[in-house]
């Protein structure tokens, strides 16, 4: 393996093929397989025909053709040529003698003894060495370096390239007393490229009045080329965004020509190869034209009240009575800055719906432009209406401008007729500002997408169960207690309060009951409470989410009659014998008006003051309790029974009882028995 080793031999070859694979042609070889050369110790440097001591030598500028040619094209349009560092393996065209006479002459090596490794000699010994040749880049026909190599003829026809700025050297050694007679690193080899052009894109804001914004020059690559003499260019392939600002004027685009005439570019457009000179400049500037940006209208909404409900985003319900109104508020705005000339100027509202299409406009004029609000009343506006509908337009808030006068807002007030519920109406906004070159409109795409749907609601929520309550205007506290159970619905905009009261007319006592977890109320009337005594109105009230009301009332009495009849003597039941006393019990509650008694007609025939009344109209109380005592006449026929007629009334009201009492059949009277007694 020579005397340098495997190890050795292993690392340069596989470092060098590593470093630059073989491309040379075939019959040329790379300086590291050339039979001619060899390596240091260390691997790091080489040299050629190493000791040999046959040295031939040429005639000064004798040549030899490795047979490469050049693999650099000649620049074409939008391309140059340039000079640039070159690494790596390096075609050599020729080798050329530029030392015919090659001796050892050289100075012995300052470094020392050794050589990457290898033993040198401190002297010289002028012996005739080979000549001294120079490579030529087949490229770009310039030397390779500017170094002596000693070699023979054979030698420079073998090597056909050699390995620049990779950190190797060449030398050459006198084979007869070791002198050092070259030692040069191969350094990059200064070689010639072909590359597409660079050029530049300046900006001009073409007006003297452009007063802020700044643009830098765009760097771009003639065919939007990736590398420039061979790095990466990082070119675009569009014109940077403009930056510039005028007052009054939007941005149009550029031109080659300041009045336009030129070639024209959009802001931002792609561009292609706009010049052919390689680190030109091409300058464009900026067109202007008066401002006339967009005008784009909002969603309209409606203030919120107790006739105004939002059901959804772009969704309302409206109270629709016929006498009140609901109020909407609409505003525009342009989407550039506004100027003195241009400005919105006009509000339209498009209402459609059953039996209804009609067009409100209002017109301001422009005003100067102010950092805060313009009012401008509604006496100042100029209103129109086109078309029919089912609505009157009221006198409206006004208008006011804002945002440098970007925005225009007004406030509407609409009354619909009455009589219509369920009826949807579609409100699209539209808009518009007075340019110089006409009346510039909302875009109707966009209108579309802020339509809101108004829903008249005319009816009032019903209530349901207290039908359940109208066969009961009379409530008898003996019957126990009445359960109502009630509720309510809404078919459109929804309930939204809904409760019973109770107000008892006697007593003046009241209170209210609300809806469960269902949405019903359930009220139990029952006479062990005041509330419910007496003369009181159960009032259920129902009012949707736009203010429409229910209110029904059931009005009622509740008041109990209790009567008994017993003897005084013992046993106490109801069973007499002529001339025989008694109590008649009689209890009322619920605030009566009077309460009459009234015998049969055999027992009051001879005695009509039996029969009682008792009246408590100055004497208001929620119980009453009478005892009235009487006692059988003693001409009343025995052996049957009788009926006592008791009534209570409150009112034209009037609740009835009978108590029955048994008459004996026996010989004599209580009053004969008595004698019987005292005898």
């Amino acid at each position: 393996m020579g005397k340098y080793g495997l190890a050795g031999w292993l690392t340069v070859m596989l470092w060098l093929f590593w470093l630059c694979p073989l491309t040379a042609e075939a019959g040329v070889r790379t300086f590291y397989n050339s039979p001619y050369v060899s390596f240091s110790p260390d691997s790091l440097a080489w040299t050629t025909n190493a000791g040999v001591t046959a040295c031939t030598q040429c005639s000064y500028g004798a040549t030899v053709l490795t047979g490469l040619t050049s693999s650099v094209r000649p620049p074409v349009t939008g391309q140059h040529s340039y000079q640039y560092a070159r690494t790596g393996m390096v075609p050599v065209g020729k080798w050329v003698v530029e030392y015919a006479g090659g001796r050892c002459i050289h100075v012995g090596y300052r470094g020392g003894s050794f050589y990457h490794g290898l033993f040198v000699n401190s002297t010289n010994c002028h012996a005739p060495l080979f000549s001294g040749w120079i490579p030529y880049c087949a490229d770009c026909g310039q030397a390779v370096i500017l170094a002596l190599m000693y070699m023979s003829q054979s030698a420079a026809e073998d090597i056909g390239y050699l390995a620049m700025g990779t950190g190797l050297s060449y030398f050459y050694r006198c084979p007869f007393c070791c002198n050092l007679e070259q030692g040069v690193e191969l350094v990059p080899h200064s070689c010639k490229g072909t590359s597409w052009n660079r050029y530049y894109v300046s900006y001009d804001p073409n007006a003297p009045d452009a007063g802020t914004g700044r643009m830098a020059d765009s760097m771009h690559m003639y065919n939007n080329a990736g590398l420039y003499e061979g790095q990466p260019a990082n070119g675009s392939d569009h014109l940077s965004p403009n930056a510039y600002v005028r007052e009054d004027y939007e941005f149009a685009g550029w031109n080659t020509r300041p009045d336009g005439t030129g070639i024209f570019y959009p802001d931002q457009s792609e561009i292609w190869n706009l010049t052919t000179e390689n680190e030109g400049t091409v300058r464009l500037y900026a067109q202007w034209r008066l401002r006339e940006s967009p005008v784009r209208t909002v969603m309209p909404r409606l203030e919120q009240g107790e006739n105004v409900y939002q059901a959804g985003i772009n969704v309302w319900y409206v109270r629709n009575d016929g006498t009140t109104p609901f109020t909407l508020e609409h505003s525009a705005y342009l989407e550039g800055e506004a100027s003195r000339n241009y400005q919105p100027n006009s509000l339209f509202l498009r209402i459609r719906g059953d039996g209804t299409d009609v067009r409100e406009s209002l017109y301001t004029p422009s005003h100067p432009i102010a950092d805060g609000e313009i009012k401008t009343e509604a006496d100042g506006l100029i209103y129109r209406r086109e078309g029919e509908g089912k609505l009157q337009r009221l006198p409206a808030g006004g208008t006011v401008r804002s945002e440098h006068n970007r925005v225009l807002a007004a406030v509407w007030q609409f009354l619909p007729d009455g009589g219509q519920s369920g009826v949807r109406w579609d409100i699209t906004p539209q808009a518009a500002a007075n340019g110089r070159n006409g009346v510039v409109t909302s875009d109707p795409g966009l209108d579309g997408g802020n339509v809101i749907h108004v829903i008249l609601d005319g009816e009032p929520p019903m209530i349901m169960g207290m039908e359940d309550a109208g066969n009961r205007e009379l409530l008898d506290r003996g019957d126990g207690a009445f359960l109502l159970t009630v509720w309510a619905q809404d078919a459109l905009s929804g309930v939204e309060t809904f409760y019973v009261t109770v107000f008892n007319h006697d007593n003046l006592l009241s209170e209210s009951f609300y809806p469960d977890g269902e949405g019903k109320v359930t009220v139990g009337i029952t006479g062990d409470l005041p509330l419910f005594g007496g003369d009181f109105t159960v009032t259920a009230r129902a009012v949707d989410r736009v203010g429409n009301e229910t209110q029904m009332s059931w009005e009622v009495t509740e008041f109990a009659l209790d009567v008994e009849v017993e003897r005084i003597l013992e046993p106490h039941d109801p069973v007499f014998r002529c001339g025989e006393s008694g109590y008649v019990w009689v209890r009322v509650w619920g605030y009566v008006d009077r309460v009459e008694v009234e015998f049969p007609e055999e027992m009051t025939r001879r005695n009509p003051g039996m029969n009682r009344v008792f009246v408590y109209t100055g004497d208001r109380a929620y119980q009453k309790e009478e005892k009235l005592q009487f006692m059988i006449p003693l001409d009343t026929p025995g052996g049957r029974s009788y009926t006592v007629t008791v009534r209570a009334y409150k009112g034209d009201r009037m609740l009835e009882k009978h108590p029955e009492m048994e008459m004996l059949q026996v010989e004599g009277t209580v009053l004969t028995q008595f004698r019987t007694r005292l005898r």
